[in-house]
């Protein structure tokens, strides 16, 4: 027999007969037809896989996908129970004058003097911010003493937006009548 040329130039030559196989020897043989069978099911499951895969995912995208129109009409026709969330921030914290920055004065409104035994005197304060940074919106309190009685008296007053509160007269006792009312600022809270 003579040995023909396969078609498409192929250098292995066709072989008839008993020892036709056109591979080497130590290749391993061409598998038998029925484990091509048992291929079948992997990948008709893959296959399947892959197509519910597809159709879940497309059927999730619309699902979530909206137009912009739609958008604003979520937004715009919200229930009356919903309450945006607001985000939070921490106020920056509030920087305090301190105590050199008032000055009080003290006019003198009544002063009855009994002698040796000393004087019951009635005045008001005068308090004046001379600080250079701005005063706080929120109400702080000023610590003031009041000295030259027979003790030091304290008390204070109050600054909402600049304006003072304090009260329109206060008492003290002095031990004789030379003596000299002042008032300093202790503590600013």
């Amino acid at each position: 027999m003579t040995e023909q040329q396969p078609a498409g130039n192929s250098p292995l030559p066709l072989q008839h007969g008993p020892s036709a196989n056109p591979l080497p020897s130590n290749w391993p043989a061409v598998p038998a037809a029925r484990n091509r069978r048992r291929r079948w099911p992997w990948v008709v499951g893959i296959v399947a896989a892959f197509v519910l895969g597809v159709t879940v995912g497309s059927v999730g995208d619309k699902a979530s996908s909206t137009s912009p129109e739609e958008a604003v009409a979520a937004v715009t026709t919200a229930p009356s129970s919903y309450v945006p969330v607001r985000p939070t921030t921490t106020p920056p914290p509030v920087v305090l004058p301190k105590p050199a920055d008032f000055t009080i004065g003290i006019n003198i409104i009544e002063k009855t003097c009994f002698g040796s035994a000393g004087c019951n005197i009635t005045y008001r304060i005068d308090p004046k911010y001379n600080g250079t940074t701005r005063l706080p919106s929120k109400e702080i309190t000023v610590v003031y003493e009041v000295r030259g009685g027979d003790g030091p008296q304290i008390n204070r007053f109050t600054l909402t937006g600049g304006q003072a509160s304090f009260p329109a007269e206060e008492h003290i006792q002095t031990k004789s009548s030379s003596s000299d009312l002042t008032a300093v600022v202790t503590q600013v809270i």
